[in-house]
């Protein structure tokens, strides 16, 4: 089977992305095609094509990622997949293999992702960078250790109001956290997207800021799930981000959090392997 290699050309981008989510068992929707056009980077886009017809891609974004003490590019690989048609052939070995050579190329130390199926890019270099932490909390027992008072308040923000406001904060943090990335503000608002969650409707946040006298200094972006046993409310909280500039601001944080009412559980996905709240609870 001789297959090609090449970066794709703009006005391929739709049919490169219905692949790509025909690759992962989706179908694409307008609305997360338009989501990714914000973002995405044409001239770091792999297509692989079977003659005229795109069977597999392996895209990158291009990152400043902290490291101790400076920092350094990195290349954040996603959108990598084959049509079910074209499996097992080498496909993906080949775009794999072109797209290092490019990221060599363009002298960037670090290549990282999110595998969907983690045994695949042994093969290709790839190792385990990190652990992550999930939590799982009952609100109802999430008593904080005596001496924790807070420092600030609260309050909810729109969106858009949050989006411009968060992003500075989550700047600073980043600086101090080897592993964070920079973003800008179009990666800020892809991060924390409402739409894309294949759901039948949107995923809504709410956006809660915290201010102490000296100004904005955190914020958790957060949704909550309705369910109901019994006629009893026992929402579930999925907090999706949590920032925080000191220890005694994110104690603020998440006592805020644990504290809304309606709520059975409070999780959490993604979250530093050194957590602080194991301390606080």
């Amino acid at each position: 089977m001789d297959i090609e290699i090449r970066t794709i050309a703009l006005e391929e981008f739709e049919t490169y992305f219905g692949m790509l989510e025909t690759s992962f068992g989706g179908h694409a929707r307008p609305e997360d095609l338009e989501r990714e056009r914000r973002v995405v980077e044409i001239d770091r886009c792999l297509g692989a094509f079977d003659g005229p017809e795109l069977i597999g891609g392996a895209s990158a974004a291009s990152f400043l990622m902290t490291a101790p003490g400076a920092e350094i590019r990195a290349a954040g690989v996603t959108g990598v997949g084959v049509k079910p048609t074209h499996r097992r052939r080498g496909v993906n070995s080949a775009l794999m293999r072109r797209q290092l050579d490019d990221v060599r190329a363009a002298g960037e130390p670090v290549a990282a992702l999110y595998a969907s199926e983690g045994g695949i890019y042994g093969r290709f270099g790839y190792g385990l960078a990190s652990f992550m932490c999930s939590i799982d909390i009952e609100r109802e027992r999430s008593t904080f250790i005596h001496g924790s008072q807070p420092i600030g308040r609260v309050r909810l923000l729109d969106r858009a109001a949050a989006l411009e406001a968060f992003l500075p904060v989550y700047e600073r943090a980043r600086r101090e956290r080897p592993g964070m990335i920079r973003l800008d503000d179009k990666r800020f608002e892809y991060r924390l997207a409402e739409e894309g969650h294949h759901g039948p409707e949107p995923r809504r946040y709410f956006y809660a800021a915290h201010e102490t006298a000296d100004g904005m200094d955190g914020y958790a972006v957060y949704h909550v799930k309705s369910e109901w046993a019994d006629s009893t409310p026992r929402n579930e909280l999925q907090v999706e981000e949590v920032v925080a500039l000191s220890p005694a601001v994110y104690g603020d944080v998440w006592r805020y959090l644990l504290d809304v009412d309606l709520v059975g559980r409070v999780t959490a996905w993604n979250r530093p392997l050194d957590e602080p709240l194991l301390h606080l609870l």
